[in-house]
């Protein structure tokens, strides 16, 4: 009886692994925002809960207004940021084409004038003419700009996917809090694993997701915002872009935020504004930094047992380079997975002794 079910069960399992890539594909549009639904659900569950105990166990109408909440707590912060950024950029475009003359001249000779005998001796001893960086400046500007034209159509195609993946979530969103605890049983049935091994497993993945969105996005927002407030006390042009390219490049280990602080205090300083530079650097340095040395470690280590900020850095930037933007929450999760299946591992061989 044995030996005849042996076919039909690799029948299934060939059967279930080709519905299942077959399904994989159909979901994978919306994989990105089906994702998110569900983190931004684990985070906000206990806070539906009370909701859902405040309006009488109404769970319909709990679900309704925590997507809401949710929504308008996304929405507006974007759209106020997205309006500044937009404005900003217009205006730094028409600055640089007014200005692109003494933009190809400051790249042309980017030292003091007191440094030309150096710079003259050290071409002679290479042998080589001056490199002339305006002159190549002037013969990509055209090409740059044909790119940026031709780039128009596919950034307004990707903003309209953008609201389209975000109705999405939204969607997602509701049904996770109304019948998550349903869904998550029937899922907890389907593993072969028993409720000890399970325990470990969602555990992992729940602090993972906490340590991911703490201690890299709610850190990295908030060292945008630091550093966007001190461009705007100082009168730096632009604070809104300079501040969100701080927080885009939070999540690179070492340098993080200083390669975009740092070079700006130095162009200070060799501007001429040495107190407003001097002052972005200590600012920078002990203010900006202090989020990504100090705090942002002890929130991924204190929520996230077993999971090293060195690891959690890879999981990151290996999962950014291999699935794009989702790399962001999958390469944490897999990761969070994978440490979650060798503890099981490990406990299995204690059982076993």
């Amino acid at each position: 009886m044995k030996s005849k079910s042996i076919p039909s069960q690799t029948f299934l399992l060939v059967l279930l692994a080709l519905v299942g890539y077959l399904f994989y594909q159909i979901l994978r549009p919306f994989l990105f925002s089906l994702i998110l639904a569900m983190t931004l659900t684990s985070l906000f569950y206990p806070n539906f809960l009370l909701l859902k105990r405040l309006l009488w166990g109404r769970a319909v109408l709990a679900s309704v207004v925590m997507s809401l909440i949710i929504m308008i707590l996304i929405i507006i912060p974007l759209v106020f940021f997205f309006v500044l950024l937009v404005d900003e950029l217009n205006d730094g475009y028409r600055l640089l084409l007014s200005n692109h003359q003494k933009l190809l001249n400051l790249l042309e000779k980017p030292y003091p004038s007191i440094l030309d005998p150096i710079v003259d001796r050290i071409n002679v001893l290479l042998q080589k003419n001056t490199f002339s960086l305006s002159s190549f400046s002037a013969s990509r500007l055209e090409g740059f700009v044909r790119f940026a034209i031709s780039q128009t159509s596919a950034v307004l195609g990707s903003f309209g996917w953008f609201v389209i993946n975000f109705i999405v979530m939204i969607f997602c969103m509701f049904f996770l809090f109304r019948d998550g605890h349903f869904l998550f049983a029937r899922f907890q049935e389907l593993i072969p694993l028993s409720s000890s091994y399970q325990k470990v497993l969602f555990q992992k993945l729940q602090k993972i997701i906490y340590a991911t969105f703490l201690g890299i996005f709610v850190t990295g927002l908030f060292q945008g915002v630091l550093a966007g407030l001190m461009f705007m006390i100082l009168g730096i042009q632009k604070p809104v872009i300079w501040a969100a390219a701080v927080a885009c490049v939070s999540v690179v280990p070492i340098f993080g935020t200083a390669i975009i602080w740092m070079p700006i205090a130095l162009y200070l300083i060799f501007v001429g504004s040495l107190v407003k530079g001097i002052v972005l650097l200590l600012f920078g340095t002990f203010v900006i930094a202090l989020v990504d040395n100090i705090l942002r470690p002890l929130i991924i280590e204190g929520q996230a047992e077993g999971m090293h900020v060195l690891l959690l850095f890879f999981a990151l930037a290996g999962g950014l380079l291999f699935f794009g933007p989702l790399g962001l929450l999958l390469g944490p999760l897999i990761t969070a997975l994978l440490i979650a299946l060798l503890e099981i591992y490990q406990l299995e061989l204690q059982n076993s002794r």
